[in-house]
């Protein structure tokens, strides 16, 4: 029986016109995506696809199937689309970074869309966000620094600066005007690869040509404790910084101004109008109330 998932692949391929590309924008190998094509194939008994010069062109049998496939890809989603219609709740899977998932997304769901009863799934990093959306496992997901995707649409919600976290007697905490090039020098706590956080802080360091010095911290330990326990320091995002009401830490907000992450939904294109009900808002990130609450 053919799967939806391996249909999907072949039409994805098909349209961008090469494996590796498709493979891209699934977020697969392309050994992976070449394996389930030859599968597609060998349940149908048909070559599917010729490999060219030019890339990859269909045999006979498939372009009948891709057709087929087509249509039937389309019909899903129109009865997908329907069946979430009955009910007055629309009960989406919203997919987040933790960050996100704690301290933004409750309070906009309780203020801004009460007639929604989201089932919020929390996910470490954003390739990981990005790979379930695409596996039609969630309907919404909330991301930061979205790089882009054939299959998915994006909508910035806010950009925040990140902020330094010291202990209050470390050499730097005296200073009000810092630059990220002044804390390179001592071990920085941070989650390992492929952490979005790490990735960040290695990319704004680049052009100051200096390589962080990373102490890695397990996932299921808080970055934060870590600094009062004075393990290191460390960087969190401002919707984070913000909730931290700690006397023996110090906060610090550094240049350049750049140094930032880009909070974005992502959604599949018929999913718009959804995204429209639930954050079309503009500036909400401003009236979050602060809570104490370590996260990191």
């Amino acid at each position: 029986m053919l799967k939806t998932h391996q249909l999907h692949y072949f039409v994805l391929t098909v349209q961008l016109g090469s494996i590796n590309k498709a493979a891209k924008a699934l977020f697969i190998s392309q050994p992976a995506l070449t394996k389930q094509l030859h599968k597609l194939e060998e349940q149908i008994n048909h070559q599917l696809l010729r490999r060219t010069v030019k890339g990859i062109e269909l045999t006979s049998a498939g372009r009948y199937l891709y057709e087929q496939a087509v249509s039937v890809l389309d019909q899903l989603k129109r009865v997908e689309s329907k069946l979430q219609s009955f009910g007055n709740d629309i009960n989406p899977i919203v997919g987040s970074i933790p960050s996100v998932a704690t301290y933004y997304l409750p309070y906009l769901f309780k203020n801004k869309a009460p007639f929604i009863k989201p089932q919020i799934v929390m996910q470490d990093i954003t390739q990981m966000l990005i790979q379930s959306m695409i596996e039609g496992k969630m309907d919404l997901a909330v991301v930061q620094d979205f790089k882009g995707s054939p299959l998915l649409s994006s909508y910035l919600l806010f950009s925040e600066s990140y902020y330094a976290v010291t202990p209050q007697d470390h050499p730097l905490a005296k200073y009000e005007n810092l630059h990220i090039k002044d804390f390179i020098q001592y071990p920085i706590l941070m989650w390992h690869d492929p952490s979005d956080l790490r990735q960040s802080l290695r990319l704004f360091a680049r052009p100051y040509t200096i390589n962080p010095n990373f102490i890695d911290v397990l996932w299921s330990e808080s970055l934060i404790y870590q600094v009062l326990e004075g393990k290191g320091i460390t960087f969190v995002p401002e919707i984070v910084a913000k909730h931290i009401q700690e006397p023996n830490l110090n906060i610090t907000k550094i240049k350049p101004s750049t140094f930032q992450r880009k909070i974005e939904v992502v959604f599949l294109p018929e999913q718009e109008e959804l995204v429209k009900q639930i954050f079309a808002e503009p500036n909400f990130f401003d009236t979050i109330p602060v809570t104490s609450q370590f996260l990191f």
